[in-house]
């Protein structure tokens, strides 16, 4: 999904984009539900602790070294404005970027979820915020960084602040990332998750996910938003109905979804040989195929001993 947003695999037909926006804009959302929901299940059963949250702080920041170190030509050749600055100036551009917004492409998501994992863990653990407190607050961000531009002026400043000296994409910040772990977190809270899958039939589930599906498509654009929450909801708990055990096959696809991550944002720049008039469906099969291949060859090399190393790529 994330790759076909990236390309815009769907563009070229207007129908074909409304039908599968709704999939992409749930992309991502989804991806940080279920990174924290595994965390603060764990947590939840062991108690909010510092080793345990260590060990998954730890996992992040070596996915991140490793794949700073890879494309850090690629990140200096993007980031050429630090090199116009003084050096007071470069130390704050470097640390801005490393903790809320990115230096190579991607990163942004990796800093996002350990600032929105922190801040969850924080109001855990110091606060034992309950639920229901961290559900409003999850709702009140989503609805103020959705809505701003209907908010009065003075609301609408520390929106600008982020906007103008952190990034100009403000959902691309570890203001999303906090929203969406707030969720894991909910979710993983006392089995929440498994208690609504227990308690809700399948076919009810894929009712709920049908309409909001539809209102999202059929819905004016300023507020189909209104309806992604309950969309990406009702796609987790579809997911987690089906009851999947633990298998090295998911571990392995899990491996894999990682480094095509990581791996097709420099592919991207492939376009610059590509015709003018190439299909977005097939630069994004270029893309998704050139990154799958290169993630199969680590899977492959990792396994040699010279290139043991490989295994901090994801």
């Amino acid at each position: 999904m994330i790759v076909a947003i990236h390309t815009k695999a769907f563009y070229d037909v207007d129908i074909i984009r409304r039908l599968t926006q709704p999939f992409l804009d749930s992309a991502v959302p989804v991806f940080f539900i279920l990174s924290s929901f595994f965390l603060f299940r764990k947590m939840d059963s062991k108690g909010y602790s510092w080793s345990i949250y260590g060990s998954f702080l730890k996992r992040i920041i070596v996915l991140y070294a490793f794949w700073f170190i890879a494309t850090l030509p690629l990140t200096l050749y993007s980031k050429w404005y630090y090199f116009d600055y003084s050096f007071p100036k470069i130390c704050w551009f470097v640390l801005r970027d490393f903790l809320f917004s990115y230096t190579f492409s991607g990163s942004w998501f990796l800093t996002a979820l350990i600032v929105g994992t922190f801040l969850v863990f924080l109001l855990k653990k110091y606060f034992k915020t309950p639920s229901f407190i961290l559900t409003i607050i999850a709702l009140l961000f989503f609805t103020y960084v959705k809505m701003v531009s209907y908010c009065p002026e003075w609301m609408q400043k520390p929106y600008l602040f982020i906007q103008t000296n952190i990034r100009d994409v403000v959902e691309l910040t570890p203001i999303t990332g906090f929203i969406w772990c707030l969720v894991g977190c909910v979710f993983a809270e006392g089995d929440l998750l498994k208690r609504i899958t227990i308690g809700l039939r399948e076919s009810v589930i894929v009712i709920v996910f049908m309409v909001m599906y539809l209102l999202t498509v059929f819905l004016p654009s300023q507020w189909a938003f209104t309806a992604l929450p309950f969309l990406v909801l009702s796609i987790i708990l579809f997911a987690y109905s089906l009851s999947l055990r633990p298998s090295d096959v998911y571990l392995k696809l899990r491996n894999i979804s990682i480094l095509i991550y990581l791996i097709h944002f420099p592919l991207l720049n492939i376009s610059v040989l590509l015709p003018a008039n190439c299909p977005h469906i097939v630069y994004y099969l270029i893309v998704l195929i050139g990154a799958l291949l290169v993630a199969l060859i680590i899977l492959k090399l990792e396994t040699v001993r010279i290139f043991n190393f490989l295994r901090y790529s994801h």
